[in-house]
């Protein structure tokens, strides 16, 4: 049975809006694989918008978001690498995985500031595949599966590299919760006591 041209069009309409609801969540993850330009995050979603819109037939509603967030992911980094082939998308300051909310007590804003950037810090080092999966799970909220369509991957490697990152970041956060114990770090002469 034919689509009437009409019927496609509110399809498209509402699969469009639909996905226009979650754009401040695409944005800020391809922000993030931009290096933080969110000049270069804003016309690759909306060039991928269009692209989606244009895009009648091929993409069914089931999968248009992991399209999207493909299709948008691979923009902004051909526009990132036209401009400099020296950039490492290694950038942590476009999207904010952890959100910054004033707390009650001076001493706990520090330390939580302290600790966000020492979350940051291991984000930045762990390997590329890791951070995209990172950030399309935290910022995106994706399931494994749309993660997989996204990066052209297995939902198990998906399980696999999340696994490995988070347990890195778990580890780099509960260090720098530890107290020294280092006379050097605390300040303290060892020769004092002698």
């Amino acid at each position: 049975m034919p689509t009437w041209p009409w019927k496609r069009r509110s399809r498209r309409a509402a699969m469009l809006h639909a996905l226009a609801e979650n754009r401040h969540a695409l944005v800020r993850y391809v922000t993030a694989m931009a290096g933080g330009d969110e000049d270069v995050a804003n016309d690759a979603v909306q060039e991928a918008l269009l692209k989606l819109w244009r895009a009648e037939d091929v993409v069914d509603e089931e999968h248009a978001r992991r399209w999207l967030y493909r299709t948008a992911r691979n923009l902004a980094l051909d526009r990132v690498n036209q401009r400099s082939r020296r950039a490492q998308l290694r950038s942590i300051h476009g999207g904010r995985l952890i959100p910054e909310e004033p707390a009650a007590d001076p001493l706990q804003a520090l330390e939580a500031r302290r600790l966000a950037e020492v979350f940051y810090a291991e984000l930045a080092d762990l390997p590329q595949r890791q951070q995209e999966i990172v950030r399309l799970r935290l910022l995106a909220r994706l399931s494994y599966r749309d993660i997989a369509a996204v990066l052209n991957t297995t939902t198990n490697n998906v399980g696999v590299q999340l696994h490995a990152a988070v347990k890195r970041l778990q580890v780099a956060i509960k260090e720098a919760q530890t107290p020294p114990t280092d006379p050097k770090v605390l300040g303290i002469d060892e020769k004092v006591g002698s």
